[in-house]
């Protein structure tokens, strides 16, 4: 199992992941935490496959991911009104308009991580969902090591979708580093990668990763049966991962 996993690992190339992108907001300290947390069954996906999913960005749950902005689009309306023929031109743009955000949320793909110097009770009911989970933590240059340059990383910006104005510049990905003020409690980090040609339209894509340089840090679930710590450490160690397993600080008893 180890042999065919280095034998995949060998097709990475050595180039990181791509941080210098106009578009993506770095963190001031790029050793920051992150983690991931997930179910029992993606984690045993992640071992099995030692690769990362990046889900199409139009199927994470958020209808506005990807989407441009109220303001920005009438910022270009307000732009073409002075142009002759503008009552034409306008609705022109409105549809092509509409016709390009589609197309670019269909070949945008996102792997989401939290920043935060501790694990989140908050993360853990929201991504986790089930007391059979874990959450993988690692650092903000791991991460971007995992990598190669067609992966671009950075901190996600939030802002009001009301008020705000994306640049016309790099129009496709601006989008898809930002999200509303609702969502600032996410504090993400995101990885995207773009392909937009593939014709066939596919959920996600499976990014390969060395997950033993990726991986600081496996925690299990503070409200997870007694039965089921030494389950994930045993189902690790069957493949040949040494990384670190603890409980979830979240479940240390209390100093009275």
């Amino acid at each position: 199992m180890a042999s065919a996993r280095n034998a995949t690992l060998d097709k990475i190339r050595a180039m990181p992941a791509a941080t210098n992108h106009p578009v993506f907001l770095q963190p001031a300290d790029t050793n920051a935490k992150l983690w991931r947390y997930m179910d029992f069954t993606k984690y045993l996906w992640l071992l099995e496959s030692s690769a990362l999913y990046f889900s199409r960005i139009e199927l994470l749950g958020d209808p506005f991911e990807g989407t441009t902005t109220a303001a920005r689009n009438q910022a270009v309306l307000d732009m073409l009104e002075r142009a002759p023929g503008s009552e034409y031109k306008q609705k022109e743009w409105i549809e092509h308009n509409a016709r390009f955000r589609q197309q670019v949320r269909r070949g945008l793909f996102v792997n989401c991580w939290h920043m935060s110097t501790h694990e989140s009770e908050a993360m853990w009911r929201l991504y986790a969902k089930t007391d059979e989970s874990i959450a993988i933590q690692t650092t903000y240059t791991r991460l971007v090591d995992a990598f190669d340059e067609a992966v671009l990383v950075g901190a996600v910006r939030y802002v009001d979708y009301e008020e705000a104005v994306f640049p016309m510049s790099h129009d496709a990905l601006w989008p898809a580093v930002h999200k509303r003020k609702s969502f600032e409690h996410e504090r993400e980090i995101r990885a995207i990668k773009l392909a937009m040609d593939e014709g066939s339209e596919p959920l996600g894509h499976s990014v390969s990763v060395d997950l033993p340089n990726l991986v600081e840090r496996v925690h299990v679930s503070p409200n997870s049966p007694h039965w089921y710590f030494p389950l994930v450490e045993k189902l690790t160690r069957r493949f040949d991962y040494e990384f670190p397993i603890t409980k979830s600080r979240l479940s240390e008893q209390p100093v009275y």
